[in-house]
């Protein structure tokens, strides 16, 4: 879902399994929702994971784990440096409490902050059609932006265009223009694709 339409970011991409989908979109209201079923899992002894994780995040200003409520936990602890992930369910957040201690945000959606009730030093943002807020510290809300909702656009994707701007405009500047700039820039290629045969 990332692509050439978000200028300044060129996304170098590992995968650690294989998917299929189902994706019903909502386009009235602007929804989405997926079914999704495992086809294939990484294959390989732990260490080879490992090599995997820490050779590819050497190479990289900064690590995104998509799905990472979906993914082996293992790999993830190889990986050093700037860091984020999202996740996709509602399991519980507990058995994450390392791993997001990890990075340095963490992306959901904000129908899911009940799940965050742990006290960590990691930038929580969590988004919907209503814009984004971030969290520190035992859900304290230290920065938010509400755009007005935006109808009728296929929002398959939105989530990872958020992140990506997000995190571009996070390590170029700081967590405000962040947040401003990646609700706006979501919203407009949601918009410029309104129109493009899905």
């Amino acid at each position: 879902n990332i692509t050439e339409e978000i200028p300044g970011i060129t996304p170098t991409y590992s995968s650690v399994g294989k998917k299929s989908a189902v994706i019903l979109s909502e386009l009235k209201n602007s929804r989405r929702t997926s079914l999704v079923k495992n086809i294939k899992s990484v294959d390989g002894k732990i260490a080879d994971k490992y090599r995997l994780a820490k050779n590819f995040t050497k190479k990289y200003n900064w690590t995104h784990v998509a799905y990472l409520d979906d993914i082996d936990l293992g790999v993830l602890k190889a990986i050093d440096g700037n860091i984020s992930a999202d996740f996709c369910t509602t399991k519980n957040r507990d058995r994450y409490n390392d791993i997001i201690q990890k990075c340095t945000l963490i992306f959901d959606s904000r129908e899911r902050k009940r799940l965050y009730t742990q006290d960590t030093n990691t930038i929580i943002i969590l988004h919907d059609p209503y814009g984004c807020e971030a969290i520190f510290k035992g859900n304290k809300i230290i920065q938010h932006d509400s755009p007005p909702p935006v109808r009728g656009l296929n929002v398959n994707g939105a989530g990872d265009i958020f992140c990506a701007i997000f995190i571009r405009e996070f390590f170029k500047s700081n967590l405000k223009q962040a947040m401003t700039l990646a609700c706006e820039m979501t919203t407009s290629i949601l918009k410029q694709r309104r129109n493009e045969k899905i």
